[in-house]
């Protein structure tokens, strides 16, 4: 932010690294306290299926239009299709069984990115990266790391999501109501609410009103749309 010819010298540097954490703090949590706004603006998108396959050179063989849609929101302005070949790498080479990322996009809805493998493991396999909007359960986990919520304040959460009242959530939790109040207290006041219906509300412009209208499936959420099958990515787009 500094004009031309003025250098950061150590002092400066000194005093940004007593301070980065806190800097880091504030734009985790600005992340989900703008998205209620920025998502009941923003347009639903398309639908059907979300796919993309990367091959065993780490390049991407093809895509669905949903998938690309999903990457180009994300904002990686001439190489959008990044996103998934990151996660495609990760899931690569450390071996796990699955690789989850979540990521938002600059419109202010959450995804979900899920890699696999399509055909055997090795670096010779080729990897499927499913990217879908995330749900309530991945919503919890989501609020619970970006406000730092306790174990026990994230059950305490997802409880809340549920419809339960403070004696179902303590008589589920094997504790007393008077504790259940002290976790919604904490929770309030790490994600900047000050009730249970702001707390609702928030997590439901978020994510749930971009939506309403869509069929609800068996599991409760929201029912994609059938799209076209995957072709190749180039066609849909040249940069």
């Amino acid at each position: 932010m500094r004009a031309p010819g003025r250098r950061f010298d150590a002092d400066d540097v000194a005093a940004l690294a007593g301070c980065v954490g806190e800097i880091g703090d504030g734009l985790r949590l600005s992340l989900l306290r703008e998205s209620p706004r920025l998502a009941a603006d923003a347009s639903p998108g398309g639908s059907g299926p979300a796919v993309v396959v990367v091959g065993a050179d780490n390049e991407i063989e093809s895509a669905t239009p949903q998938a690309v849609e999903y990457l180009e929101r994300l904002g990686a302005e001439g190489a959008f299709m990044l996103p998934a070949v990151v996660v495609a790498v990760r899931f690569r080479y450390e071996g796990a069984a699955a690789c989850v990322v979540r990521v938002r996009t600059e419109d202010g809805q959450w995804l979900v990115l899920r890699a696999g493998s399509l055909d055997g493991r090795g670096e010779s396999a080729r990897i499927v990266v499913a990217i879908e909007p995330a749900q309530p359960g991945q919503l919890v986990a989501l609020t619970a790391a970006l406000h730092g919520l306790t174990k026990r304040e994230t059950d305490v959460l997802a409880r809340v999501l549920a419809g339960e009242t403070r004696t179902e959530i303590a008589r589920g939790l094997f504790v007393s109501p008077y504790t259940v109040q002290d976790h919604l207290k904490s929770i309030y006041a790490k994600t900047g609410v000050n009730s249970r219906q702001e707390l609702v509300a928030r997590l439901f412009f978020t994510h749930c009103l971009p939506r309403v209208g869509t069929e609800i499936g068996p599991d409760g959420w929201f029912v994609e749309k059938p799209a076209p099958t995957s072709v190749p990515v180039g066609a849909h787009r040249k940069r």
